[in-house]
């Protein structure tokens, strides 16, 4: 019996479709909406590299049923490592879009499979102690919605960790926003108020606060802070990816709220030299009543900015 490739991302079970598409399926899962997509499991990569043309038939056979021929695609990477908590891989695969068409398809997927080998993300892996065979690579073929806007949405300050919800967008396809680098408009959202917005933006309020609203509620779903991708048609809000926010466990956050008050003006190197180790011991011995032992550091918690 021949093997089967392709799969919904509302099925259920784990067919080796890679987390992007597994997180996709959740977040279906919870009727939150989503574009039309299977997935091509990552068996079929394993096997591509040792027999690429039964791979490539079986492929076209799976998908001759469900590619319309008026309808466009984006072909995006969903590999084994992809996406997890510790490296998303983001840009690291190769993406396509605008796919129209069996051949343009097959030949997309190929283009997927193929970024598995570029030097760059040998590169990106060796960071991690991972080499290319690491990868299993899925591949994720989503219908395309016309955008009006695409943006991202961020439910913690990815900058500063803070319980803030962050939202970008521009006008368009999100390609402008990843790969053309036009400078998005951006919002942000805490305790209930818009902190920041844009001084002028075709994108309507009701918009955003949907987004944001949407966002807040994903992130309690999941439990955990999110990096999600999202599209506006114009008259609906799609998700196009989550993944975990992986940039916000290590940040040091400093303010001069207390600082000021306890080492106040301009601190020379010497007073600094002497001063800091001696105020924020005495900060130590506080924290330690407070909360038991710990390893904080007297040096980690003052920072020089210009003398002050």
């Amino acid at each position: 019996m021949r093997p089967r490739y392709i799969f919904s991302i509302n099925e259920k079970k784990s067919h080796h479709l890679g987390n992007k598409a597994e997180m996709l399926g959740l977040l279906a899962g919870k009727k939150y909406l989503v574009p039309d997509a299977v997935v091509c499991s990552w068996d079929a990569y394993t096997l591509y590299g040792r027999d690429r043309q039964v791979i490539l038939t079986d492929l076209k056979k799976e998908l001759a049923p469900l590619i319309r021929i008026d309808t466009s695609y984006a072909i995006r990477s969903s590999a084994n490592l992809e996406d997890e908590a510790l490296h998303s891989f983001a840009g690291q695969f190769s993406s396509v879009l605008n796919v129209q068409g069996m051949e343009a398809t097959i030949q997309a997927i190929q283009t997927v499979w193929d970024s598995v080998s570029s030097t760059g993300l040998e590169t990106y892996l060796a960071k991690y102690g991972k080499v290319p065979g690491d990868i299993k690579m899925a591949v994720i073929i989503q219908e395309m919605i016309s955008a009006k806007y695409s943006g991202v949405a961020f439910s913690k300050n990815p900058m500063t960790g803070l319980d803030e919800i962050v939202i970008e967008a521009v006008q368009g396809s999100g390609e402008n926003l990843m790969q053309k680098g036009v400078t998005p408009d951006r919002w942000i959202f805490k305790w209930g108020d818009w902190t920041s917005k844009p001084d002028a933006s075709d994108l309507s309020d009701e918009i955003v606060s949907r987004v944001a609203l949407q966002t807040k509620s994903i992130a309690k779903d999941f439990g955990m802070p999110v990096d999600l991708e999202w599209i506006y048609d114009g008259t609906s809000v799609y998700w196009v990816q989550l993944r975990e926010i992986t940039a916000i466990n290590d940040i040091d956050i400093y303010s001069n709220r207390i600082a000021k008050e306890v080492l106040p003006g301009q601190i020379k190197p010497l007073v600094w030299s002497i001063n800091v180790p001696l105020v924020n011991s005495a900060w130590i011995r506080l924290f330690t009543e407070l909360i038991g032992k710990n390893d904080i550091d007297p040096l980690d918690l003052s920072k020089a900015f210009y003398y002050r």
